[in-house]
């Protein structure tokens, strides 16, 4: 794992230096970092990058629903949100979680929701949804540069 060129990149790279290096990624582990250290100021292009790399593994993807709020797919005004780039970009990733695009590793997720939060919601999932409140167990990869 190349954590100082993870660092380097999320700090000092340009966005087509980052997008080259995710693509060609082979650590699982480096892409959840990344992830989890990412600026979503900075648009939606490197998650996707990651997103499509054959090596994101199912706790990088949750990762990311969760950090792109994702977990407002299950709100009540879902429909009335505008924010078509960020629509499109939380369902393509609903999907393709629930189709099982991604598979587990050895890279934990634990779900950033309280005991309440997650109480409330599984109400509503449905079985295959359950997979958003999930905890993954693994080594514990959030690890901030």
């Amino acid at each position: 794992m190349n954590l100082e060129k993870v660092n380097k990149l999320i700090f000092e790279g340009s966005k087509k230096e980052s997008i080259e290096y995710l693509s060609n990624c082979q650590d699982d582990k480096e892409l959840y970092i990344f992830a989890y250290n990412y600026n979503w100021e900075d648009g939606f292009e490197i998650p996707h990058t990651i997103l499509n790399n054959n090596k994101c593994s199912l706790s990088t993807a949750l990762l990311i629903f969760h950090l792109s709020e994702g977990m407002r797919k299950f709100d009540e005004d879902y429909n009335t949100i505008e924010l078509k780039k960020w629509k499109k970009f939380v369902n393509n990733l609903y999907n393709s979680i629930l189709e099982g695009k991604y598979r587990k590793s050895d890279v934990s997720f634990k779900v950033p929701m309280s005991k309440v939060e997650i109480y409330k919601l599984k109400r509503r999932l449905s079985e295959k949804e359950l997979i958003f409140i999930t905890d993954i167990e693994g080594e514990d990869c959030n690890i901030v540069l």
